[in-house]
């Protein structure tokens, strides 16, 4: 319940960015319109901010991305027969893709954990 005003702030943002593609006269995707209005009306001197912020510290992002990487599981399976014809190659390059980005991540977060002291 806590993260409820957080989920309507985001979700508000997101009404917000689409409208804002429709209504004005720019031609960028709604993404960047909801990354700007956050980024707005998040800053130290808007009004609310704290209030804003506090309410959307509470939302569980990761726990968004799961019905996200879900769908796409699913766009994936529905298309099975056309990764197929991309053959072996995509498999090897995916799975590269997979491991470098694991190793890449584990280097870093290595880094970082060192450089703050905490292992």
């Amino acid at each position: 319940m806590t993260a409820v005003p957080g989920m309507i702030v985001m979700l508000l943002i997101c009404v917000t960015g689409l409208l804002a593609r429709e209504i004005l006269p720019f031609k960028m995707p709604a993404i960047v319109y909801m990354g700007v209005i956050g980024i707005i009306i998040s800053l130290p001197s808007m009004p609310g901010s704290e209030l804003i912020i506090k309410w959307t510290e509470e939302v569980n992002t990761l726990a968004l991305t799961t019905p996200i990487l879900a769908y796409a599981g699913i766009a994936v399976g529905r298309s099975w027969t056309d990764f197929a014809k991309l053959g072996w190659k995509s498999i090897v390059v995916g799975t590269c893709v997979l491991v470098g980005t694991f190793l890449g991540s584990a280097l870093i977060a290595e880094i970082i954990l060192r450089m703050q002291g905490i292992i």
